[in-house]
C-alpha cells in the first residue's frame, strides 16, 4: 500500500494509501534537498512539503512559504517577474529601489539592498541547468557548491546537515560568546575590530577576537579564512587608532552557472593563460572567453566577450545574451491546399509531438520551436475531453530535424525531448470553453542544439522574452 507524506499543508485524500500528516516545522524545510516526491494528484511546495494539487493559486496559503501562489499561473506573477521598474533593457529593478543586471538575479549572492533579488518570489520559477545546483529557493549556483563548506546559497541550502550528512560550516551569524563592546568607550589611540566576512580574527596568544572589541594601540590582530584564500596582509596593527596595513578579506569563487547559458558558451583559462575546464567553481583570476553557441549571433550592442573572476566571486562584466538566428520561408508556397513537398531547411521550426500509446510513441500533432526550451502547439493536442482536463506531460514526446512522420524511423540528426510542462490557456475548455484559446506550449526537459535545419520561428523581442 502506497504512503502519502502531508507536511505543513492541508490534508488531501487519497485513494488507497495511507496519509501520514507530520507537524511542519523548520526542520520540515529541507525536504527538498531529502527528494521527497508527491504524488501526481498533488502539489510540491518549494521547500518539499506536498499540499492538495488545488491549492496552486487558489489565493490561500496553503504552503508555509507561500509557494503555492508563486507559480507562473497564478495572478500577477508572471507580470512581477517581467516588470523591470525603472531600469533599462537587461536590468531588474529591486523592491528597495536600486537596479541590477538580470543576471544577478537568484545567482546565490544578495545584490538588492533588500535581498529582493535572492527571494522565493523571485526564483521560485527560475530554470537551473542540469548541471547547476538548485538551492531551496529557487536559485541556481554552481553544481559543485553543495556540501564543499561554503555558502553558496543565499539561504544556505546548499550545506545543510540533512543534505551534506555532517554540521554546516559557521556563519559569520552563528552565536558565539563574546565580549561586551557595546558598553564602554573607546579609548583614544585604540581601534574597534572590524566585521571579517567569511573568517575569524584572533590576537597573538590564539584567543579570538570578535567584531567590535576594542584592540588596543600597537596590538596585532591575526586574520584566517574559513574555507577560501586569504587576500592581503595576515597580521595587521593597531596604530593610533587605524588598522596597519589594510585589513585583509577572504577570496570566493565564481559561479560556472552564469557562463553557459542556453545561448552563450565559455572556456577558461587560468590568469597565466592555462586552459582549465568551466564545469565546476572558478578560482578568482580565471578569464573565461565568451562566445554565441550554433543557432545564435552576437547581439547588436557592444559586449565583452571576456571577463574576469574577481576576489568577491563576481565576474568582472555583465555576461551578455546571444540572440536567436530564427528560420525564414525561402519561397512562397501554399501549406494544405494546392501544397507540395518541402526542404527540411524551408520549415526549420518544425517539430513533431508523439504520444506514448499501449508503450508505443505515434505522432499526434506538429509544433513550432519558440526557444531552446519552449514548443508552441494546439492545446486540444494534449486535452483529456472524458475527464475535461490536460494530459500528463510525461506521455509526450517532440522531435525537431525530423523528416519522417514514424518516431522510430532511422534517421540522422535527429533531436528527441521529454516534456516537463504542457501550459494551456486557462479559458480553453475543449467545446464547452474558449476554442479560440487552443494554444498550448510545451516546456522540454533540456535545450534544443540548433543547427542549419533546427531553428526557432522569428518572433518580436517581446515575445521572446528573457531565455533564464
Amino acid at each position: 500500500m502506497d504512503v502519502a507524506v502531508v507536511l505543513g499543508g492541508r490534508n488531501f485524500p487519497h485513494q488507497g494509501a495511507i496519509v501520514v500528516v507530520v507537524e511542519a516545522t523548520t526542520s520540515a524545510l529541507i525536504l527538498q534537498n531529502a527528494a521527497l516526491q508527491c504524488p501526481k494528484y498533488a502539489f510540491q511546495c518549494a521547500y518539499g512539503a506536498c499540499v492538495d494539487g488545488s491549492a496552486e493559486c487558489d489565493g490561500k496559503k496553503d504552503c508555509l512559504d507561500n509557494s503555492d501562489e508563486l507559480t507562473i499561473k497564478c495572478p500577477g506573477v508572471l507580470e512581477y517577474l517581467k516588470d523591470r521598474g525603472n531600469c533599462s533593457e537587461g536590468y531588474r529593478q529591486c523592491r528597495s529601489g536600486e537596479c541590477v543586471f538580470e543576471d544577478q538575479l537568484c545567482n546565490g549572492k544578495q545584490d538588492c539592498a533588500d535581498a529582493s533579488d535572492e527571494s522565493l518570489a523571485r526564483c521560485f520559477n527560475y530554470y537551473c541547468p542540469p548541471y547547476a545546483f538548485k538551492c531551496d529557493y529557487g536559485a541556481c549556483v554552481s553544481g559543485d557548491a553543495k556540501c564543499n563548506d561554503e555558502y553558496d546559497c543565499f539561504d544556505g541550502s546548499d550545506e545543510t546537515e540533512q543534505l551534506c550528512g555532517k554540521p554546516p560550516p559557521p556563519k559569520e551569524t552563528t552565536p558565539r560568546p563574546r565580549p561586551d563592546t557595546s558598553i564602554k568607550p573607546q579609548p583614544d589611540g585604540t581601534c574597534r575590530a572590524p566585521t571579517f566576512t567569511i573568517g575569524r580574527m584572533y590576537d597573538t596568544n590564539n584567543a579570538e577576537i570578535f567584531p567590535g572589541q576594542i584592540i588596543s594601540n600597537g596590538q596585532i590582530v591575526r586574520f584566517r579564512c574559513s574555507t577560501s584564500r586569504l587576500i592581503g596582509s595576515e597580521e595587521v596593527y593597531c596604530i593610533s587608532g587605524e588598522f596597519l596595513p589594510s585589513v585583509p578579506k577572504c577570496s570566493r569563487s565564481c559561479s560556472n552557472v552564469p557562463l553557459n547559458t542556453l545561448s552563450v558558451k565559455a572556456t577558461c583559462e587560468t590568469a597565466s593563460g592555462d586552459p582549465i575546464p568551466c564545469s565546476s567553481q572558478l578560482p578568482p583570476g580565471t578569464v573565461a572567453n565568451l562566445k554565441c553557441k550554433q543557432g545564435y549571433i552576437m547581439p547588436r550592442e557592444f559586449v565583452q566577450t571576456r571577463t574576469r573572476c574577481e576576489d568577491d566571486g563576481n565576474w568582472s562584466t555583465h555576461i551578455f545574451k546571444c540572440d536567436q538566428v530564427c528560420g525564414i520561408i525561402e519561397e512562397g508556397f501554399a501549406f494544405v491546399s494546392g501544397g507540395k513537398e518541402t526542404n527540411i531547411t524551408q520549415v526549420p521550426w518544425q517539430a513533431a509531438i508523439y504520444e506514448r500509446q499501449n508503450g508505443r510513441y505515434n505522432q499526434i500533432c506538429g509544433g513550432s520551436i519558440l526557444t531552446a526550451t519552449a514548443i508552441v502547439s494546439a492545446a486540444h493536442c494534449f486535452w483529456d475531453r472524458q475527464n475535461s482536463k490536460k494530459r500528463d506531460p510525461e506521455f509526450y514526446q517532440v522531435a525537431v530535424g525530423k523528416t519522417l512522420r514514424d518516431y522510430y524511423a532511422e534517421e540522422s540528426g535527429v533531436q528527441f525531448f521529454n516534456v516537463t510542462l504542457i501550459d494551456i490557456y486557462d479559458q480553453y475548455n475543449d467545446y464547452d470553453g474558449l476554442y479560440q484559446a487552443d494554444v498550448a506550449v510545451l516546456v522540454l526537459q533540456s535545450p534544443i542544439i540548433f543547427k542549419t535545419y533546427i531553428k526557432p520561428a522569428c518572433l518580436t523581442p517581446a515575445i521572446i522574452g528573457n531565455e533564464k
